[in-house]
């Protein structure tokens, strides 16, 4: 209560529970636990989960979670929106990529042209948007097929 975006702009004092071998650009890209712990008063757990249920308890101050596990707690649990303030700032954005073996049973080719026909049908946005997920409306080179960010 009676905080808002302001709130997230000094993460230092702030007790941070953290996923244990991400790496965060708040922290320099440096995961070591022990530093992490020192610097950013973090506990280290192995779950979004975890850092979620660490917050809501009260014995954690932030959690970084990503937008689509996020995204789809919010689907299961909507009250959540209610009980958390969540930060417009974002730590990372995420390039996923598909990637095909040479044996696969779909060509890159044909691949890249099916996810072009979803995004252009707007399946694709569909498909993502309740994870929060943004689409990019063109599907990368030849070389790399389709990604979203995260």
């Amino acid at each position: 209560p009676g905080r808002d975006q302001r709130y997230f702009d000094k993460l230092m004092g702030k007790r941070m529970a953290l996923f244990n071998g991400y790496h965060y650009g708040f922290a320099g890209f440096n995961n070591d636990p022990q530093w992490l712990e020192q610097n950013f008063n973090a506990v280290l757990t192995y779950s979004h989960e975890s850092n979620l249920k660490l917050v809501l308890r009260g014995r954690a101050d932030v959690a970084p979670i990503t937008r689509s596990w996020l995204g789809a707690r919010w689907r299961e649990q909507p009250q959540l929106r209610q009980q958390l303030l969540i930060s417009d700032w974002e730590d990372q954005r995420y390039r996923h990529y598909a990637i095909l073996s040479p044996q696969a049973p779909i060509g890159a080719e044909d691949f890249r042209a099916s996810m072009q026909l979803l995004r252009d049908n707007g399946q694709l946005q569909r498909i993502f948007a309740p994870y929060g997920i943004d689409v990019r409306p063109n599907v990368a080179g030849s070389s790399a097929t389709a990604h979203a960010t995260d």
